[in-house]
């Protein structure tokens, strides 16, 4: 049977992309339950144990002189604290369920928290890689273009804290300019470099510009973004501490994120995993709320787990050198004696430096 021609599909133009409009997304769904709400409170119980008698090391004297005050039992030549969890749980119960991110255009503000979901590009990946040019170390060029393209996808709500390292340039003013990028080239939430309290300060009036506010008007109405690593096990250094103190002090809301691998900085069961990294996050919303109570904050994850036999997390290069026993091979070789691969191919065709380390299997 002959089709008819007048109801084939009309060609698009090659550079049209179909897209919904830009809009706010909840979730209309309840969690999955993973576990009870028994097991839930028993991790919960555990993480203040840990914080009330390991406590963690806080690499910075403003943050000890804030858990002093707050009646936190500080060891000042060891840069430790051991907090009562009647503190953490008074602090935290301080921070907001939920709030809202404006832009320097209101139209594309975001709500956090609840059951709405924000997409964001991802930050700080030191290459950048196209079909026409290929694996390459990031340049600014190459960041701007990230941002371009983030504005253009109407499913991304955050610019992120510039999508590809800009090795190119300098590094003391590299997070100025790619923050200016994120600010201009685009008219979403923003996010702001964490990394001590200077660069904090720097992207808290950066934003403040463009909103055409000053510092008041913008803690009324959070305009900017930020992340921050706890280094696991319970360590926090001085320009992490930094950052979660002066955007809390800025009334901008930062993300808490304890950097906890399985079976590397964290305990290998889940749910001691998961108890260190409640631990950590707990202390470092603690700490935003003791800075300024009622500042917006956000409790993030990113436990998983490490390879045991190779020591490599699940986000790493799948051209990592495998072990062999406890040292590693070159990432030429293909086996040791005993036939176990020592590496795995290749997947670009970047040169790589040999490792220089002998198998541990023994001459060859």
């Amino acid at each position: 049977m002959a089709r008819d021609p007048s109801r084939r599909r009309r060609k698009r133009p090659a550079d049209v992309v179909s897209q919904r409009p830009w809009r706010r997304v909840s979730n209309p769904y309840k969690p999955i339950t993973v576990l009870s709400a028994d097991q839930i409170e028993q991790i919960h119980r555990a993480s203040l144990d840990v914080i009330e008698t390991l406590g963690a090391d806080i690499w910075c004297d403003e943050a000890l002189d804030i858990f002093g005050a707050a009646g936190a039992e500080v060891d000042r030549p060891n840069r430790h604290v051991r907090i009562d969890r009647a503190i953490i749980e008074d602090a935290v119960a301080k921070a907001p369920a939920e709030f809202t991110l404006t832009p320097r255009n209101p139209a594309r503000a975001i709500a956090v928290g609840g059951n709405n979901i924000n997409f964001s590009i991802v930050a700080g990946p030191g290459f950048s890689t196209d079909l026409d040019r290929g694996r390459r170390s990031g340049t600014f060029a190459d960041a701007c273009d990230l941002i371009r393209l983030s504005q253009c996808l109407e499913v991304i709500h955050l610019t992120g804290g510039g999508p590809v390292a800009a090795t190119d340039m300098a590094v003391p003013i590299r997070h100025l300019e790619t923050l200016r990028a994120s600010l201009t080239l685009t008219d979403k939430v923003s996010y702001g470099s964490a990394f001590g309290a200077r660069r904090v300060n720097d992207a808290v009036d950066m934003t403040c510009i463009a909103r055409g506010v000053d510092r008041a008007g913008l803690a009324e109405s959070p305009g900017l973004i930020g992340n921050i690593n706890c280094n696991s096990p319970l360590r926090y250094d001085g320009p992490m501490t930094e950052g979660i103190i002066e955007f809390a002090r800025a009334g901008q809301p930062i993300i808490i994120t304890p950097f906890t691998l399985a079976g590397a900085m964290a305990p290998i069961t889940l749910a001691g995993a998961l108890t260190q990294q409640n631990a950590e996050a707990l202390i470092g919303i603690a700490l935003a709320q003791l800075v300024n109570p009622g500042a917006p904050v956000v409790y993030g994850g990113f436990t998983s787990n490490v390879d045991m036999k190779s020591a490599r997390p699940p986000s790493a290069p799948r051209n990592t050198p495998r072990r062999c026993s406890p040292a590693a091979s070159s990432p030429g070789a293909t086996a040791c004696p005993t036939g176990r691969r020592t590496s795995t191919p290749r997947m670009w065709s970047t040169p790589r430096r040999p490792m220089n380390r002998a198998c541990p299997c023994g001459p060859r």
